[in-house]
């Protein structure tokens, strides 16, 4: 339950005592596109899908993104493509008010087994660590 359960860890802690994470890594969720408002307003959400996991995953990470992206009307999205674990990778971020609230990246040729490779990004931890409850 990594993509699923990081959503419902996140909002069904937020509702036992309304105490929310700075960040939530989510890998290949299969179900919940939305989380609390609160934690929409307060949290960063990076997610990761592989483009060769079943279209179901992959349809629910966009809407997953999507929802955040229209909650967030007014952050700018930007694209980056690397290659930092290896795979051909595209990272779609939105920022507001100079925050990263959301990152959405996905992997060319990985299938639903990416449990570790996006921790092969650098960058990914010093993300977490980085993030404050806004």
């Amino acid at each position: 339950m990594g993509g699923s359960g990081s959503y419902s860890l996140s909002n069904d802690y937020y509702d036992y005592n309304g105490t929310l994470f700075a960040g939530i890594i989510r890998l290949a969720g299969q179900s919940q596109t939305v989380v609390r408002n609160a934690i929409s307003e307060k949290t960063s959400i990076w997610m990761h899908i592989g483009l060769d996991d079943d279209a179901v995953r992959i349809q629910v990470t966009r809407d997953a993104y999507t929802f955040l992206k229209t909650y967030h009307s007014t952050a700018a999205e930007t694209t980056v493509t690397n290659s930092n674990t290896g795979y051909e990778a595209t990272t779609l971020t939105l920022t507001k008010n100079g925050i990263e609230v959301a990152k959405k990246t996905e992997y060319v040729g990985v299938g639903h087994g990416i449990a570790t490779l996006p921790f092969n990004d650098e960058y990914l931890i010093k993300w977490l660590y980085s993030q404050t409850i806004r």
